[in-house]
């Protein structure tokens, strides 16, 4: 009990210097749309419309559509209630990690009652699922996936403690936060319904429909209020993307080649950043586990688990051979969290005591160190899964008074993803800084985080069409202000949020 309370309090203190020193950084990547651009419609509209306009209607403020903007409504609420700040969300995703932290440490408990993790390694199994790198992250960027995060992990506690009105409200949050989260209540579906059919045994028909009546029924307000949104929106704006500026990440995928790309990405998106411990020690768990399969079986709460995995590693791998949506690592974090949990507990039924504790302290060195991965500068990373990318904010500010204190109009400045568009929506300054995506324009933003497509990357780094005006470095990120010497041969425009969705 002494080192559960040490741990819980070591995460709790990790979580709080976190969110102190990113409380005025500005959005960052996906949160830019999701958090920024959507709640700005509400706040500025002053909720006049469910529903936000189309990429067609307004090219600066729209929304995907397919994700209910929840977190858009939710944010600007917020700034209503407690005035228009960045600190606003950096303060609301803290709330929401401590009570990760809490109810992380509670599904352990209820973990430990069903015999699946033993009591001894409670403190452990906390501290190695809490200090993953994309977790620590989506708290440093305020990130919606946070929300999810903790809706999840509810959802997962309430299911296996069948507290199901609790259950039901925490199914409603994590369905309506984003489509990711609609996986995974389908996820969460499949998971109850496998453990309700092991619990069968000799019941009658009607018993067995009368016993899961109510279990089920804790889905129906999640699935009720995403059917009416969903018959809103295409009843006012029709099919998804007929009309978005994402249509192409949905687009089916070109040929074998493009597939192949895409199934690498998949693999390095789970195992980067130290994830891949988990997945080694999780294939020497499945082997040994089924060496042992003739005297040990999975207990209900392990059958729960392990459908709730498999469903979603198969939803996502789908998604390869259907979509070009590019992967961020964020994610697989319900999926990473679910696996992470089996592999803890697989580490205290087949290992001996000794190698236990050496296993632990292993993944947690691979999810430390996991923030110093780096990669050739061509290939996309997930800077919205690793603290390596923090120094960009202060970076992006002095490139910024940098162009103010030298009078370079930003009508003339185009820049990549994290630093193009209405500068109001990263930083919340009430300013006519517009950076534009076009090529064409005298200056250029360079930064590595913009994880530019190759095409757009050769171009802006040959000396023959840009020089440098001047560097801003630390660190793994660096940003350049380039001054065009030469147009390119060819008019170039980067394409709308190159890795996000």
């Amino acid at each position: 009990m002494k080192k559960n309370n040490i741990t819980f309090l070591i995460n709790a203190i990790v979580y709080l210097i976190i969110s102190i020193i990113s409380m005025n950084s500005c959005y960052f990547w996906d949160c830019i749309q999701q958090v920024s651009v959507e709640a700005h419609w509400f706040y500025d509209n002053n909720f006049s419309s469910l529903l936000l306009p189309t990429y067609s209607e307004n090219p600066e403020i729209f929304g995907t559509g397919y994700h209910p903007p929840l977190m858009g409504a939710v944010t600007a609420s917020l700034w209503k209630i407690f005035g228009y700040h960045l600190w606003v969300s950096h303060a609301l995703t803290l709330v929401c990690a401590l009570l990760i932290l809490y109810h992380t440490n509670k599904l352990l408990i209820t973990l430990t009652d069903n015999n699946y993790i033993p009591a001894e390694h409670r403190w452990l199994s906390l501290l190695v699922l809490l200090t993953e790198a994309t977790i620590l992250t989506q708290i440093y960027i305020a990130s919606p996936d946070i929300i999810l995060l903790l809706a999840f992990i509810l959802s997962l506690r309430y299911s296996l403690e069948r507290k199901l009105w609790l259950l039901s409200l925490s199914l409603l949050i994590l369905c309506c936060i984003n489509v990711r989260g609609l996986i995974c209540g389908a996820a969460l579906f499949i998971g109850n319904f496998v453990t309700a059919m092991y619990e069968r045994g000799n019941k009658a028909h009607t018993a067995f429909i009368r016993s899961n009546f109510r279990w089920v029924l804790s889905f129906l307000p999640a699935v009720s209020v995403l059917v009416l949104y969903y018959t809103y929106y295409l009843c006012v704006n029709g099919w998804f993307f007929d009309n978005s500026a994402y249509s192409e990440h949905y687009a089916a995928p070109t040929g074998i080649s493009s597939i192949v790309r895409h199934t690498l990405e998949f693999g390095l998106r789970n195992i980067e950043n130290g994830r891949f411990i988990i997945w080694i020690l999780a294939a020497v768990v499945t082997v040994k586990h089924f060496k042992k399969s003739r005297t040990t079986t999975l207990c209900n709460a392990g059958r729960f688990l392990l459908s709730v995995a498999i469903t979603l590693f198969v939803i996502y791998f789908t998604f390869i051979y259907i979509t070009r949506m590019p992967f961020c690592s964020r994610y697989f974090m319900p999926l990473f969290f679910v696996l992470t949990l089996m592999v803890v507990a697989g580490i205290s039924n087949y290992f001996g005591k000794k190698l236990q504790k050496i296993l632990y302290y292993i993944i947690l060195l691979s999810f430390i160190t996991g923030h110093f991965w780096t990669y050739p500068q061509k290939m996309a990373r997930s800077w919205d899964a690793t603290l390596a990318h923090t120094t960009f904010y202060d970076l992006r500010d002095e490139c910024l008074n940098y162009v103010d204190s030298s009078n370079i109009p930003y009508k003339n400045i185009s820049a990549g993803f994290c630093i193009y568009g209405n500068q109001r929506y990263l930083d919340m300054h009430k300013t006519g800084r517009i950076v534009s995506t076009d090529l064409n324009k005298e200056y250029f933003i360079y930064s590595n985080v913009s994880n530019l497509e190759d095409a757009v990357y050769d171009i802006v780094n040959d000396t023959a069409y840009y020089e440098i005006v001047k560097t801003f470095s630390r660190g793994s990120v660096e940003i350049k202000l380039l001054h065009q010497k030469t147009k390119p041969a060819r008019s170039m425009t980067m394409p709308a949020f190159i890795f996000s969705e």
